[in-house]
């Protein structure tokens, strides 16, 4: 499993089925993000995620790429990072990823 919190209180939690599941932070389920698979939007290992600026970054570990997503779950793109493990946004928008 991994976890984001939104300033709103809002939890993204990475399940073991590949999805992302939503819920507002009276811990009342919202929607659910992706599924498992290798297109756009979907995830195989989501093993880290961080959200900044209303955008859901996603450690995909066995796709071997960082996904961005807007909050609703639309995708935005994807960007190459074999092992992708971790995800970082910091103030400046800058990207660190870990790998393992």
């Amino acid at each position: 499993f991994c976890v984001a919190v939104h300033d709103n209180g809002d939890l993204y939690i990475g399940a073991y089925d590949d999805c992302i599941y939503v819920y507002d932070a009276a811990g009342h389920w919202k929607k659910t993000i992706g599924c498992h698979g290798n297109n756009d939007g979907q995830f195989d290992y989501p093993f880290s995620m961080a959200i900044k600026e209303n955008t859901l970054h996603v450690a995909d570990k066995g796709n071997n790429c960082i996904t961005r997503l807007t909050l609703e779950g639309t995708f935005i793109n994807k960007l190459s990072a074999t092992g992708a493990a971790g995800v970082l946004v910091d103030e400046n928008k800058k990207f660190f990823v870990s790998d393992c």
